[in-house]
């Protein structure tokens, strides 16, 4: 049975975590909304789950593998280009000073780039594209992670998800919002099948053997998530394309190295592309077109009054209900976060994820 809590409570309760960790007041106030803004768009794999639970968070900063007190360093700045080193800090500040950069280098010169390297996992790309979305700007973000995705008829890990987002701003505040591994799934699908003692479907995972199979332990048995189109038959090759292509533009540009080179202790690498369309096409343009586009695609025939949907959409629905009844969390997230409730001895929030 699930419990709902509002944002604004949970993204206190991350950043009065944080805060024990010695994370300075403006790093834990983006952390903190980074991971609820993935709950509230319905990407729970990549929300509060992540704090207590993934090795870039809590584990990486007891470890001291993670630091909690990053000093952003500005290797390149062109007009155009910004090279970030995240002092191995969480990939969450690196990234936000990358696109704090970027976007003043697409404001004043039409296009911005940022290379970021050194630092850990960033959440959800989405927030990131979502915010310069809503600054009128196209954004695309990638990231690289440490081997988890077998090429199609390999038989161990070679390449990362490798995600990508992208946002363009159409909607006030509601951009189409594309974020997607280059795997089927995310590894965090798999770990919450796990924790729920439930099968996956077919076409996501190997084994250890590179065979199918439904069960989530396997994978985490030196098994390997599948590329996305799955086998070769179903177009396994092309998600592989894009995971290696991923890899070149974020481990290999920035210097950290491809996914068979890399550990998780390594971080990871990311790249981020800001155009400013309005140097392209008017805004009034730019926007009439996205409207009809959106508009022809809603009007497209369906089977069983089902709704044709565009990116992001799904999510924007999820945000504005979530907004409205609170964020749900299971029994497992909910022990995870009141033992770590009271291992920081704020006990203050242990009442509230008693199950």
């Amino acid at each position: 049975m699930n419990k709902y809590f509002s944002a604004d409570f949970l993204e206190g309760f991350i950043k009065d975590i944080l805060a024990t960790y010695k994370v300075n007041s403006e790093d834990s106030s983006i952390i903190a909304e980074a991971l609820i803004c993935a709950n509230l768009m319905g990407h729970d794999s990549h929300g509060i789950v992540h704090l207590p639970e993934h090795f870039s968070y809590i584990p990486g900063f007891e470890s001291k593998m993670v630091n909690t007190q990053p000093h952003i360093k500005i290797e390149q700045n062109t007009p155009t280009i910004t090279s970030v080193d995240g002092d191995r800090g969480l990939g969450i500040i690196g990234l936000y000073k990358g696109m704090e950069l970027a976007l003043n280098s697409a404001k004043d010169s039409g296009m911005g780039m940022a290379v970021v390297k050194n630092c850990y996992h960033a959440g959800a790309l989405s927030y990131y594209t979502r915010k310069i979305a809503d600054q009128g700007m196209i954004g695309i973000a990638l990231v690289n992670t440490a081997r988890l995705v077998a090429p199609p008829m390999g038989k161990k890990r070679a390449i990362g998800t490798n995600p990508i987002s992208i946002g363009i701003p159409y909607h006030p505040n509601r951009p189409l919002l594309l974020d997607m591994a280059t795997s089927v799934v995310a590894s965090g699908k798999i770990e919450i099948a796990r924790r729920e003692g439930e099968k996956v479907p077919k076409g996501l995972i190997v084994d250890n053997e590179g065979r199918g199979t439904t069960n989530p332990d396997d994978y985490f048995n030196n098994g390997a998530l599948l590329p996305l189109g799955g086998s070769p038959e179903t177009g396994g090759y092309k998600g592989y394309g894009l995971g290696v292509m991923f890899d070149v533009l974020t481990g290999i540009l920035s210097g950290l190295g491809h996914g068979m080179s890399i550990n998780k202790e390594d971080g990871q690498a990311h790249t981020l592309l800001i155009l400013n369309k309005d140097m392209v096409l008017s805004q009034d343009k730019f926007t009439k077109k996205m409207e009809d586009m959106v508009q022809d695609l809603h009007s497209i025939p369906t089977l069983n009054e089902q709704e044709i949907l565009v990116p992001g959409e799904l999510e924007w629905r999820s945000y504005e209900k979530r907004l409205e009844t609170g964020i749900p969390l299971n029994k497992e997230v909910l022990f995870s976060l009141k033992r770590l409730a009271e291992k920081r001895e704020l006990n203050n929030y242990v009442k509230y994820f008693e199950i």
